[in-house]
């Protein structure tokens, strides 16, 4: 099921609850200032959205996503892959998610990149990019494509609810490991990675400024300086 097809729509505008359940259900989930009509008119974005990149696939040739990352059809993620992703969102949080696109890319990407969900907050269209090495192996490096596919469906389903305090604590609850699910949603924002970075780069510079100077103060406040945002998050 698509939840943009029209006879879908036309159900949510004659309040159907069932209907409203079975969005849920896929991953469509409410704000608590939606209504009908918002519903609605949000579901109709997605299928302007996603019409409109479906006809760029279908023609064959390259599309360019969010300014930057060219695509074509044969990269995208066959639904078998996703299904294992969304298997793990069933079973934590009884939403399955078809609809998303998502792409293997193997240029334009970083050497530890893994992959990620992004979304267009004008018409809401939201795609997965995760790398092209997941396309023959469940297993790259640190990561297991099955886990980061259903960290990103929960990202997927949580954006228009807009709550950055939990929305890392959520979809880090796919993770197989018990610290990462733990450690998860300490970096919510990207100041978290800055006040966490800054300190621990002040170590380096005072043994730098110790053998310059030949100074014999103390390091271990500055340990203790560096503890300190770590131990808060």
């Amino acid at each position: 099921m698509l939840p943009f097809e029209t006879n879908i729509i036309a159900a949510v505008r004659r309040h159907d609850l069932m209907m409203a359940a079975t969005l849920d259900a896929h991953g469509l989930l409410l704000r608590d200032d939606d209504d009908w009509e918002a519903l609605a008119r949000r579901l109709e974005h997605y299928a302007h959205a996603y019409g409109e990149l479906e006809q760029q696939l279908a023609t064959g040739e390259e599309v360019t996503l969010f300014d930057h990352f060219r695509c074509r059809r044969r990269q995208l993620i066959p639904p078998a892959i996703m299904a294992e992703a969304a298997a793990a969102t069933h079973a934590l949080y009884a939403f399955s998610i078809a609809w998303v696109p998502g792409f293997f890319l193997s240029r334009g990407i970083g050497p530890l990149w893994g992959g990620c969900a992004i979304t267009d907050p004008e018409n809401l269209l939201t795609i997965f990019l995760i790398r092209g090495n997941f396309a023959r192996h469940p297993r790259w490096f640190i990561y297991h494509r099955a886990e980061l596919l259903a960290h990103e469906l929960c990202h997927a389903a949580r954006m228009v609810l807009d709550d950055y305090r939990l929305e890392e604590y959520f979809a880090y609850q796919t993770a197989h490991s018990r610290l990462r699910r733990y450690l998860g949603n300490c970096f919510r924002t990207p100041v978290d990675a800055i006040l966490f970075l800054i300190p621990i780069m002040l170590l380096p510079l005072v043994e730098i400024f110790r053998i310059i100077v030949g100074g014999t103060f103390p390091v271990w406040p500055f340990w203790l300086l560096a503890a300190l945002y770590p131990l808060f998050m």
